[in-house]
């Protein structure tokens, strides 16, 4: 079971916990934090490195299907951090 206060330690290791994702076909992702908790390091850590880290392993372990709720103004292409990192 994750706790608040190890959910950083869980994702920071997330290599060692394959069984977390394994058997099943579909995840959902819900991850995010802000800058003004974490500073822009902290946020792409949470919001980018995190969550790719995350569907990496559920697919490595045979999940068809990762799913991520994440912004309304998502753009890899902003000049600006939050929507870019989204």
């Amino acid at each position: 079971m994750l706790y608040k206060n190890n959910i950083k330690y869980f994702f920071e290791k997330i290599d060692d916990y394959p069984d977390v994702f394994f058997g099943a076909n579909i995840h959902y992702c819900c991850l995010g934090t802000t800058r003004g908790k974490t500073g822009a390091e902290g946020f792409h850590r949470v919001d980018f490195d995190y969550i790719v880290g995350a569907a990496r392993l559920a697919k490595q372990v045979g999940c068809k299907h990762f799913h991520l709720l994440s912004s309304q103004s998502a753009d890899a292409h902003s000049l600006f951090l939050y929507p870019k990192v989204k």
